[in-house]
């Protein structure tokens, strides 16, 4: 594949409406820019093979392709094909990206790309009437500058909130504003080190039984810690600068296999064991970087004028390190806590197996086994900043703080420091796997498996997370609307219920040059997942704990009751009809669709009347197909191989198939609170029939191609 290179670029000033550049034609202000671009590097016009134009507005003397005109009228040749693109403000980076991969797939050698906007000169126009020619009615008179963002307004766009301006985009990024700021702890060094040893052997206690026994010690330490924050120590009792002491983890384990028949048709083989690993390094780690000085600074739209989030600045060596009011940080500021428990363990589980081989007739092999898994330790995060709970709320969620009419969260933690997460160890998850196997024994040229598996799984949490805050850590790892210190387990995100796996191998007749056609195939259950609330400037925190990523939904026995569930007809969008009666009728249409939408919603159907339970939903089944086709070529003493692996068999039968759906789960956006207290007031929602609620992963969802040809000798 070709590199891309850029050689260089020019560009004319940014002009005022009206201004110095108000005299040139649109084309011309492009065409000439275009051809002194080529000029400084001294590339010839002729030499130019394709030209890419960004245009959001071409509604002046450029209408229609103006990089076409543009190209002829500053003296390009005829044979330079032009193309003018619109994706509003990356227009022109849209043209770039497109002339660089047109390179480096070696369609082009040389290609231009640039970009015109003349505000200027863009006319009035004169809308036609209902009927085709014929004036009917008032006459519109618009002004393209406008146009060229749209047109006139469709009111379904409108009703989407679709009509987004630069002034609002800028508005929208700037609501917060976080950094890090290094008060020489972001850069920790981590010593340490895990170390293992295993001592085992057998014992043949008679002909038809072996007995496998052993024990591994497991050892992981770190030898560094945070400086010892005296305020955590006070509030907490907690000490930052203590790590969890090493521990030798001692992991027993007992295997046997059986020979029932003493011919090996019939075989039962089974062990105990305790298995132990480390947890991701990242957790330690961030304790001994976030122990309660400085580190973030939160500018915020939503707190005093001095913490307004700063102007934007486009370099990153120069990000500002203070809010737009003069709030900034210093290494006395109380910053992230991130703890680790004195008593933290790895991650340890007993697991038992037990499994019946059966050697069949007609050269095939059949193997049932089940496997239970209980943990003895893993790790747990708990919020040690939030407070006692203050109340529930009318659909009996457990409440943190309390709830402001424009849906804002407030929680008054125990201590000043911006987060205090605790890991810890925790036992109770369990697991079990009752699985089934079917194979071919014989050497032949054709030979296949296939297996199904009942499993279930259940967990305190999941957490999924490193190297990021503690508190995203925390809120990621479990959805709930109970206590967040009530260490039930519930359905594991890692739960798959149902697993199918066939695979099969045909080795062609021909014996001199090999060719073989292999087939593997892996369908499975969804992974189980929670609809949530979502919202912005800190609506969406539906229990006021901090974070807005836990917050299970709450499903009403009937959505047209206005009296159990509130929905706002209330529309953000430019020129839209928020009348009483406009509003009502949103109201009224959104109460539908989400009555619908949980009808048509096993998991949200069967819990009509009460707070969503963790992972109850489920994603699509999945399907993942590989075949591959292996030739081999002798040459002489040597030899070739040739192999090539199609990946998502399906989507290359057939485009709508295989596809790969993730959830959503977004299902609700949380945009006010009614005015009352804590106990009796309720959120107010907008729903939007529209969003999807599954997505479709691209790189999964295609078919993907292979080739690899290896030489042995």
């Amino acid at each position: 594949m070709t590199d891309a290179f850029v050689l260089g670029g020019v560009r004319t000033p940014v002009g005022r409406y009206g201004g110095s550049l108000s005299h040139l034609r649109t084309d011309d202000l492009l065409g000439q820019t275009m051809a002194w671009a080529c000029e400084r590097v001294e590339v010839p016009l002729e030499r130019i093979e394709d030209i890419t134009a960004g245009c959001v507005n071409p509604a002046h003397e450029g209408m229609g392709d103006i990089a076409r005109w543009a190209a002829l009228a500053a003296g390009f040749p005829d044979s330079v094909p032009a193309i003018t693109v619109n994706r509003f403000c990356a227009s022109s980076l849209s043209g770039a990206i497109s002339i660089a991969h047109a390179i480096r797939s070696d369609e082009l050698a040389v290609g231009l790309a640039g970009g015109v906007e003349s505000m200027s000169r863009s006319g009035w126009a004169y809308m036609k009437g209902e009927a085709p020619f014929m004036p009917r009615g008032p006459v519109l008179l618009l002004d393209t500058m406008w146009a060229g963002a749209g047109g006139p307004p469709n009111p379904d766009l409108l009703a989407r909130d679709a009509y987004i301006d630069m002034m609002k985009t800028a508005q929208n990024v700037a609501d917060r504003y976080e950094v890090r700021i290094d008060f020489a702890n972001a850069n920790a060094a981590a010593p340490g080190g895990q170390y293992a040893a295993y001592a085992g052997d057998q014992w043949q206690a008679t002909d038809r039984l072996l007995v496998t026994g052993g024990v591994r010690a497991d050892l992981f330490a770190m030898d560094g810690h945070a400086p010892y924050q005296p305020l955590v120590d006070s509030i907490f009792g907690r000490r930052t600068d203590q790590m969890p002491r090493g521990r030798t983890e001692l992991s027993p384990r007992l295997g046997v296999v059986w020979d029932l028949s003493g011919t090996g048709r019939h075989q039962l083989r089974g062990g105990l064991g305790i298995f132990a690993g480390r947890y991701p390094v990242g957790w330690p780690y961030s304790a001994l970087t976030s122990y309660g000085v400085g580190g973030v600074l939160r500018c915020t739209s939503l707190g005093p004028a001095t913490r307004y989030p700063p102007p934007f600045a486009p370099d990153y060596r120069m990000r500002p390190s203070a809010c737009r009011g003069g709030a900034t940080i210093t290494p006395s500021f109380p910053g992230d806590v991130d703890l680790l428990d004195r008593n933290l363990r790895m991650v340890r589980v007993a697991r038992g197996s037990l499994a019946y081989d059966w050697r069949m007739p007609w050269g095939l092999g059949l193997t049932n086994e089940a496997l239970v898994t209980r943990t003895l330790s893993d790790v747990v995060f708990l919020n040690l900043n939030l407070p006692e709970p203050t109340a529930t709320d009318p659909y009996g969620r457990v409440m943190y703080g309390a709830i402001g009419t424009t849906g804002a969260a407030t929680l008054k933690p125990r201590s000043p420091f911006s987060e205090v997460i605790d890991a810890r160890s925790a036992g109770g998850n369990h697991s079990y796997e009752l699985s089934a196997r079917l194979e071919t024994t014989r050497s032949t040229r054709a030979s296949g498996s296939i297996s199904y598996t009942y499993a279930r799984a259940r967990d305190i949490q999941t957490p999924t997370r490193v190297n990021t805050r503690g508190t995203v850590a925390w809120a990621s790892a479990r959805a709930t609307g109970g206590r967040h210190d009530d260490l039930t387990t519930s359905i594991s995100s890692n739960d798959v219920p149902h697993r199918v796996i066939v695979a099969g191998t045909y080795v062609a007749p021909w014996s001199r040059a090999r060719s073989e056609l292999s087939f593997y195939y892996v369908g499975e259950s969804g992974r189980p997942f929670t609809y949530i609330a979502s919202g912005t400037l800190g609506r969406g925190d539906l229990n006021a704990d901090g974070s807005n990523a836990d917050d299970p939904v709450y499903v009403p026995r009937s959505a047209l009751d206005t009296s159990e569930m509130r929905f706002s007809g209330f529309s953000d969008s430019a020129n839209a009809d928020n009348s009483p009666a406009g509003q009502a009728a949103r109201e009224r249409a959104q109460r539908n669709a989400f009555e619908d939408f949980v009808e048509r919603a096993p998991c949200l159907r069967r819990q009509r009347g009460r707070i969503l339970d963790r992972n109850s939903c489920r994603e699509p089944w999945s399907n993942m197909t590989i075949a591959s086709v292996r030739q081999t070529v002798p040459l002489r003493e040597r030899g070739v191989d040739v192999q090539l692996d199609i990946f998502n068999v399906l989507n290359l039968l057939n485009g709508d198939w295989g596809k790969r759906r993730e959830a959503a789960p977004a299902l609700l956006e949380h945009i006010g609170q009614t005015p009352e207290p804590v106990q009796t007031a309720r959120p107010i929602f907008r729903f939007d029939a529209t969003t999807p609620h599954l997505t479709t992963l691209a790189d999964e969802s295609v078919f993907q191609l292979q080739l690899a040809v290896r030489y042995h000798f």
